[in-house]
């Protein structure tokens, strides 16, 4: 989820602002579609009115898909950024996200390595935030004055 003053934007915002290299966890293959916080809000309330909505499951994205690489470089962009990548196995970002742990605010944890080892978005034909009469907000939308804002 992403929203302008928190969740996942804010984590990559404050990557890039305090270091020079971004580390790249899987070599920012990783596809995600990220959905507004808000959008999630306003799907919990449509399937509460909604009487078809007991028992069924939503899965709930944006209306894009984008590679963690990709969303890191509209974000950079939009603050004026250019650090350099580094690229990071999996097969290291573990061990590496274990011995993080141990800091009072980890920079990585091992539980978002574990993330991003799978793509995260909805299953094809599966009920989503469509189905619910929503228009997601764009994570590019949100971005924008994000940069402005800082």
């Amino acid at each position: 989820m992403f929203a302008v003053d928190g969740g996942f934007l804010s984590i990559l915002e404050k990557m890039a602002r305090s270091t020079p290299i971004i580390p790249l966890i899987g070599s920012g293959r990783t596809r995600l579609q990220p959905v507004h916080a808000g959008d999630v809000a306003e799907a919990v309330y449509q399937s509460l009115l909604n009487p078809d909505a007991p028992g069924t499951i939503y899965e709930l994205g944006g209306p894009e898909i984008y590679t963690m690489r990709e969303i890191l470089d509209m974000v950079l962009a939009r603050m004026g950024r250019s650090p350099y990548f580094i690229s990071i196995p999996f097969a290291l970002a573990s061990p590496l996200a274990r011995v993080l742990e141990f800091l009072p605010s980890p920079p990585l944890t091992v539980a978002q390595v574990d993330l991003l080892r799978g793509d995260s978005v909805p299953g094809i034909g599966r009920a989503g935030i469509d189905e619910l009469g929503i228009t997601p907000q764009t994570l590019q939308d949100t971005i924008s004055p994000l940069a402005r804002a800082k």
